[in-house]
């Protein structure tokens, strides 16, 4: 498991009470496994995404919004004035890169 999934993991877990934390029968050994696989297979930020998203008009008309501010300080900036914030909560959507760096960042613990 690398370090930076690591880290979080604990930071998440410690954060947790103890009557909150979901049992799902999955072992820590099965837990590892999957975070080795997803470390050596998880999309990374500079390879193409076909998403619309990641678009060039789209990207181009969130730099108009943005400036040139990275994602994460203009959301800190704009929305997260009391950062950090609890909680986050991602959709389900993607490969949670967003979610993950917000965490990096420290705009949500």
């Amino acid at each position: 498991m690398s370090a930076r999934f690591t880290g979080m993991i604990a930071k998440w877990r410690m954060t947790q009470p103890a009557r909150r934390r979901v049992r799902t029968g999955i072992s820590s050994a099965e837990l590892e496994s999957t975070a080795r696989y997803w470390d050596e297979h998880a999309t990374t930020v500079e390879e193409p995404r076909a998403e619309l998203w990641y678009h060039p008009l789209v990207q181009a008309h969130l730099e108009t919004l943005r400036g040139e501010q990275p994602l994460h300080q203009w959301i800190a900036e704009k929305y997260l004035t009391d950062a950090p914030v609890g909680r986050g909560l991602g959709i389900g959507a993607g490969t949670g890169s967003f979610e993950l760096g917000l965490m990096e960042h420290g705009l949500v613990e």
